[in-house]
């Protein structure tokens, strides 16, 4: 009734109605949007995973065909096979440190040995058979009584010098880095490539920071000269007589009296005994008994 009577009364409280609504929503959305959320967790990030490390060697000369030949790279330090004049594969190596530099040039494989070990370089063991020294030089370092030396092993050894320069395999403490006494080390997953394609006269090309190799110069031992003849003559002939030694006053006999003529004086070999002198008559006076010197040595001079 009241709404028929005064529609404009019921108008007025649906507006009031959807206003209130309204701000009653409003009121809820802003509280809502002033109350603190909770925070997400964070995301754990995975760990990158390391780089792998570089290859230290790589051989695709399988089935190439061509005559070899090789090239060591000091400053790269890698040595590199080629076929045909293509690149068959590569290895790691460690040349000579500064001090023992390995030499550049053009050289050619003049050995192959398997099982090698150094006459130079090695290990010095005593007698119970521990190491006392372990970079021994052969010829420098004392061996004790009772110990030895031994030779570094170097396997797969491939000879570049007359004077000991060569590749085999053998320890790479830092890859790029040098480490050897001259000698060019090569990877243990690449040396046996490289032994097996290479020959006796195959050329190796030496590149990089070092010095120009010379053949060394080889200076004959002398001989011993023979001595002169005459020296020789010294040497065997007897020793000269010496003239007997002077004596002294004490030791000097007393003049003998001379002697008659019926006695021969004593000559220069050794005489026999003196025959004895016949006594005087009794009347006569007893004369000094006759004195026999001995012999004088040949050149000398009795005194």
């Amino acid at each position: 009734m009241i709404a028929g009577v005064y529609p404009h009364l019921t108008m007025i409280n649906r507006d009031s109605l959807s206003i209130l609504a309204t701000s009653v929503l409003t009121g809820l959305w802003l509280a809502s949007c002033s109350t603190p959320q909770p925070e997400e967790p964070p995301v754990q990030e995975t760990p990158a995973q390391p780089a792998p490390p570089p290859p230290l060697y790589e051989w695709d000369g399988d089935g190439m065909s061509g005559a070899t030949s090789v090239k060591v790279d000091i400053d790269q330090q890698k040595v590199f096979v080629y076929k045909g004049g293509k690149q068959a594969g590569w290895g790691t190596i460690a040349s000579g440190i500064y001090a023992r530099p390995t030499p550049t040039g053009s050289f050619k494989v003049q050995e192959k040995v398997a099982d090698k070990r150094s006459n130079l370089w090695g290990k010095i063991y005593n007698s119970s058979g521990k190491v006392v020294v372990s970079d021994a030089k052969s010829g420098r370092d004392e061996i004790p009584a009772g110990g030895k030396f031994v030779g570094a092993s170097m396997p797969f050894w491939m000879r570049l010098t007359s004077d000991g320069i060569g590749m085999h395999q053998g320890p790479i403490p830092r890859p790029g880095h040098r480490a050897s006494h001259g000698c060019i080390r090569v990877h243990a997953g690449f040396i046996r490539h490289l032994f097996d394609a290479v020959s006796v006269g195959t050329p190796v090309a030496v590149v990089g920071d070092g010095p120009r190799w010379k053949p060394p110069v080889y200076k004959p031992t002398p001989k011993p000269t023979t001595p002169a003849p005459e020296k020789v003559a010294d040497k065997t002939a007897p020793a000269p007589a010496t003239a007997a030694p002077a004596a002294t006053s004490a030791d000097k006999p007393a003049p003998a009296a001379p002697a008659p003529s019926s006695v021969t004086p004593p000559t220069k070999t050794p005489p026999a005994a003196a025959p004895p002198v016949s006594p005087a008559p009794s009347s006569a006076a007893p004369e000094p008994p006759l004195e026999v010197r001995p012999a004088v040595p040949s050149g000398g001079s009795a005194q």
